[in-house]
């Protein structure tokens, strides 16, 4: 059960554009998925925790670097809603926080595939 939960979690980090969802089309969806993504790597890093793939600390870890995203994401959302057409500003937030978001991703435990 387990092992599902943590697989499942991945597969949602994939990437929207891997599971067939359409791009964010504004900088307003593109926070719509990084908050997503944020709450999907911290359940991943619960689960694999849990566990028992990933060490406290790594858990630790991967807590602080999403936080830093949330933050980026954050303040995206913060000048979406006082500049709406300061795309290049909410833009540079987005980039911030999906490099972050990458790190932590690259933190989690990576999976065999499964054999038949």
């Amino acid at each position: 059960m387990k092992k599902l939960l943590v697989v499942l979690s991945l597969v949602v980090m994939a990437g929207c554009s891997q599971l067939g969802l359409a791009p964010a089309a504004s900088p307003s969806e593109g926070l719509a998925y990084g908050y997503g993504t944020v709450a999907s790597i911290r359940s991943t890093a619960a689960s694999a925790l849990t566990a028992g793939t990933i060490t406290t600390a790594q858990a630790q870890q991967i807590l602080t670097i999403t936080d830093q995203a949330r933050a980026a994401l954050d303040a995206g959302e913060a000048v979406a809603i006082t500049a709406p057409t300061n795309t290049a500003g909410i833009s540079g937030y987005l980039t911030t926080a999906t490099e972050l978001l990458t790190q932590a991703q690259a933190l989690l435990p990576k999976l065999a595939p499964a054999t038949k």
